[in-house]
């Protein structure tokens, strides 16, 4: 798997500073800030999400072998009364929102889903602190793990 390809590919994408990618053993995990991919609250993908998930998509359609986990992510504010009717908990908009995202890659790449999960962690993974807004919007996001190759005798 080519990160270089995938890091050009982001490299040219609005809001492209905002996405993080990172190598962990075999493993690359596309972290996508809520504001990139969704409204507040919503798991309706605005037009740069679209926009962000097809330029990555595009990559990924040259790795059909492996792996790709979608995980949601949110920060700890409890779910409003406006959309409390839809999302009793973060937990479920998390869930919700790392489905829209695996929904897209599947169509749009056809990868067999047979290789893909989601993930919905809520609150409870976080990578920076609530106590500010800045932590919160580092919290409120969506990764993508690509994981490593499959063997061709599995």
């Amino acid at each position: 798997f080519k990160n270089e390809d995938l890091e050009e590919e982001i490299a040219t994408l609005e809001g492209s500073k905002q996405i993080e990618l990172q190598q962990v053993d075999s493993k690359t995990f596309i972290n996508l800030p809520e504001v990139i991919l969704f409204p507040s609250g919503s798991d309706e993908l605005t037009d740069q999400g679209l926009q962000t998930l097809k330029s990555i998509s595009s990559i990924l359609k040259q790795y059909s072998n492996r792996a790709i986990a979608v995980e949601g992510h949110t920060d700890n504010v409890p779910i409003g009364p406006s959309i409390k009717n839809k999302y009793a908990t973060n937990w479920e908009l998390s869930t919700a929102r790392a489905i829209r995202v695996m929904n897209y890659i599947a169509h749009d790449i056809k990868l067999p889903q047979s290789l893909m999960s989601v993930r919905g962690y809520g609150p409870y993974r976080p990578v920076a602190d609530n106590d500010t807004p800045e932590g919160r919007a580092k919290n409120r996001r969506v990764v993508i793990v690509i994981g490593p190759e499959i063997g061709t005798n599995s």
